[in-house]
């Protein structure tokens, strides 16, 4: 992973980590990614932004809710992507 995207929540760095936590591949639906967590059934949707790079700031918060909500990930995660950054997954 580059310095960047370290720095930076990206929409590919979002993608790759929702399948590292244990979502499916995810399912286009025009201008939207549809992931689901084969487990719990949480179904998270991210909007594919115009420059393929930037994620919108209600898609990461929802993003950070649902995996809250369904006890996806740890506290020490949700800090992380509070604080604007993607943690490491387990």
């Amino acid at each position: 992973m580059s310095r960047e995207s370290q720095d930076e929540i990206t929409f590919d760095g979002v993608k790759h980590y929702l399948c590292r936590v244990g979502f499916d591949q995810p399912i286009k639906l025009n201008r939207t990614l549809a992931f689901q967590h084969s487990v719990s059934g949480t179904l998270i949707m991210l909007s594919i932004p115009p420059d393929g790079r930037t994620i919108r700031p209600a898609d990461l918060l929802s993003m950070q809710m649902r995996l809250e909500k369904d006890g996806l990930v740890d506290d020490a995660a949700l800090a992380q992507l509070k604080s604007g950054q993607l943690p490491d997954a387990a």
